[in-house]
């Protein structure tokens, strides 16, 4: 499921709405507490309303719990088809499109859950979650790795760790993302890292560095200072 898709659905919902169609009325009848025939110039239904209309229709109590819920089919069928690690570094890290501040934690959490060892797998992984012992050993058995770049978007350790939903949301986890960002310049990464974002409605690029993740995304200033 794409939830692009069902965004699309909902603004087309609303403009029905706006247009008077019966059909759409009916919908918002069946699936939402106002009542279609409060529809007047003064009072116009908005896209929220829409949109809960359109997550009732799924299944869902209200918007945030149907995005949830798309959120975790998408990691469940990526893990399922990519492997575990692939669904993870996506689910941890920030959207490459769109708003890099929104998500939570939910699908990437619930992963681990099901696949306690994540964390082991790889350097990214370990990076992504700010765990700096195992950031750590990966480098001490292969100094390479601090610069090599893998997993689902093709960057180094650094920058998964630089654009990470965990950095961004979970403070408690901050030292230790400190730590292994440190560990990581200490072996050679690059702090001038970063990845191109192509899809940006312009005819040009733009360069997401590790710092704008560090102090754009996630607001850490510790980790800024660092690099």
């Amino acid at each position: 499921p794409d939830i692009e898709q069902y965004k699309k659905q909902a603004k087309d919902l609303l403009k029905q709405l706006r247009e008077g169609d019966p059909a759409s009325l009916d919908r918002v009848s069946a699936a939402h507490p106002k009542s279609s025939s409060g529809v007047s110039r003064e009072n116009r239904f908005t896209l929220a309303d829409a949109q809960l209309v359109i997550a009732r229709e799924y299944g869902q109590p209200t918007w945030p719990d149907f995005i949830h819920e798309i959120a975790r089919i998408t990691s469940q069928r990526l893990a399922e088809s990519k492997g575990a690690d692939y669904a993870f570094l996506i689910a941890a890290s920030v959207p490459r499109e769109g708003w890099h501040a929104s998500g939570d934690l939910t699908p990437a959490n619930q992963l681990l859950q099901q696949y306690p060892n994540l964390a082991e797998q790889n350097i990214y992984s370990s990076a992504v979650l700010g765990h700096a012992h195992v950031v750590k050993r990966f480098l001490s058995n292969d100094s390479k790795l601090a610069t090599s770049e893998g997993g689902p978007y093709g960057w180094d350790a650094l920058t998964y760790l630089c654009f990470s939903r965990y950095l961004r949301i979970d403070k408690q986890r901050s030292d230790d993302f400190v730590a292994a960002a440190r560990a990581l310049l200490d072996a050679g990464a690059s702090p001038n890292t970063g990845w191109w974002e192509e899809n940006t409605g312009e005819e040009r690029a733009f360069w997401e560095s590790a710092i704008y993740g560090a102090a754009g995304v996630a607001q850490h200033a510790e980790l800024t200072k660092l690099l």
